[in-house]
């Protein structure tokens, strides 16, 4: 990150997610943590791939080569991908989580499109910790 100032909302948000994430990998089952975390971090990147397709590149950004690199058909290519390797690993849970991070990254990406109307590396960084955050927290929900 270029800007060496850190507001009032990045540090709630760091402590947000942060807090957020440890309680849920506190709470999963011992037996499936590994697992989920796995998933998560497949996740998580498949957040960077939803939030990829539909932001518009800021036009020097760290992001804009991943955004531009973008398509449909890496994103049909990676949901495949991602959801076969989930499914193998950790049933209809893992594929759920899997899509759970996309989506998040879809909607990461449709609110900094909506309120900055340009993505940058950190929107991605971003659509990755909510990603990861958010599929923990269903594949935990739905083991428990």
């Amino acid at each position: 990150m270029r800007d060496k100032r850190i507001g009032t909302g990045g540090i709630a948000y760091l402590l947000m997610v942060g807090l957020i994430t440890f309680a849920a990998i506190g709470s999963a089952p011992a037996a499936l943590i590994f697992y989920i975390l796995i998933i998560s971090e497949m996740a998580a990147k498949m957040g960077i791939v939803g939030c990829a397709t539909v932001s518009k590149p800021f036009p020097n950004g760290t992001g804009k080569s991943f955004i531009i690199s973008m398509s449909k058909t890496r994103l049909v290519l990676s949901v495949i991908l991602t959801s076969v390797v989930g499914f193998l690993i950790f049933n209809t849970t893992g594929v759920i989580g899997v899509l759970t991070g996309m989506t998040a990254g879809f909607l990461v990406g449709i609110v900094a499109r909506k309120n900055f109307v340009y993505a940058t590396g950190d929107v991605l960084g971003t659509s990755n910790e909510v990603a990861r955050m958010l599929a923990i927290l269903i594949m935990v929900a739905l083991t428990i």
